[in-house]
């Protein structure tokens, strides 16, 4: 009798530790990694609330797709599609500037 208990509770136990497992192995797995930043002449600190990305492709096959997908079109008809005067437009297709806020850019290249 006192064998029979014995090997009850051993078979019990084996049973629990198997259920353990096999739950274990049903979860989802984690990656964690630290990432750490070093201002000039600083000590290396944690870098927080900042999302890392995990690329499935290189970063060329992801541009080389999206240029695909997107081309970039010429910078006249670029120009030609935006709904400016048609003296600002041929301002901006004689000038190599597309920001109109860079310093000097009011500035006519006429003045002498």
């Amino acid at each position: 009798m006192r064998k029979a208990a014995i090997f009850s509770i051993n078979c019990c136990a084996v049973g629990l530790e198997s259920r353990g497992a096999a739950s274990a192995q049903r979860t989802t797995g984690t990656l964690e990694f630290v990432a750490r930043i070093t201002p000039t002449a600083a000590r290396p600190e944690p870098v927080r609330q900042f999302t890392f990305c995990i690329l499935t492709k290189s970063y060329a096959e992801i541009v080389k797709e999206v240029e695909e997908k997107d081309a970039i079109p010429p910078r006249d008809a670029f120009i030609e599609g935006l709904k400016l005067s048609p003296e600002l437009r041929a301002w901006l297709k004689n000038h190599d500037i597309m920001d109109l806020t860079l310093p000097g850019c009011g500035q006519s290249d006429d003045a002498g």
